[in-house]
């Protein structure tokens, strides 16, 4: 790869802990990220298990019909990173699983992590700040600084999520907007060829307006 469109008729390898993406297929918008949950193969469109902030948070093993996928991406993983992921991951769904029937205590949009507190005992995090962390605590830093996001304002956020302005504030999006929102695209498209080698030396992505989208063939 490492970012690449699923081919209709072949199956493609998909690697653990790759980054899967669903794509809108009229607007070629990138509206949900997540980790393969372990070497598998699929074509365009076919289900295949996600470790993915849904939400609830799922971790695979309890998804028996997998995620429609379209897009993946992945570095080459060392064994010691899929193992601190594995633990990562491991801990997280320990953490939740109290809190599995409310989202609002896993979910979070603006911003995309947020540390426990008092009235909320678990982190939270996007689906994007799920898999951002997961790359994070293995040593791959995937983004900049995430004040510096591109803005995005209430109706592009209605539109491409299909969802009403009165849950804003529960997922963190106070005020009038625009918010710097770290999108799945921005996640995916951090692992564009010449980002990966920037990755490597300790350089991030830091993403425009069109990486929101599936801006490749």
């Amino acid at each position: 790869m490492p970012t690449e469109r699923l081919d209709n008729a072949a199956h493609t390898e998909i690697p653990r802990y790759s980054v899967c993406a669903i794509e809108d297929e009229k607007t070629r918008f990138l509206k949900h990220v997540g980790l393969s949950s372990g070497d598998q193969y699929a074509k365009r469109g076919d289900c295949i298990l996600w470790t993915h902030m849904q939400p609830p948070f799922r971790s695979g093993k309890k998804d028996r019909h997998g995620v429609p996928t379209h897009l993946v991406a992945y570095f080459s993983l060392t064994q010691d990173q899929i193992s601190i992921i594995d633990q990562f991951i491991e801990i997280y769904d320990e953490e939740v699983k109290p809190y599995y029937c409310d989202i609002s205590k896993q979910y979070v949009i603006h911003p995309a992590k947020k540390e426990p507190t008092k009235d909320n005992p678990c982190r939270r995090f996007s689906c994007a700040g799920f898999v951002l962390e997961a790359y994070l605590i293995a040593g791959i830093i995937l983004l900049g600084n995430p004040d510096s996001l591109p803005k995005v304002n209430d109706e592009f956020i209605m539109f491409h999520y299909e969802t009403g302005r009165d849950r804003f504030s529960e997922f963190g999006l106070e005020g009038d907007g625009p918010w710097p929102v770290l999108l799945p695209g921005y996640v995916f498209h951090a692992f564009s060829d010449a980002i990966v080698v920037a990755g490597r030396n300790g350089t991030s992505f830091q993403p425009e307006e069109e990486h929101a989208f599936a801006t490749f063939p």
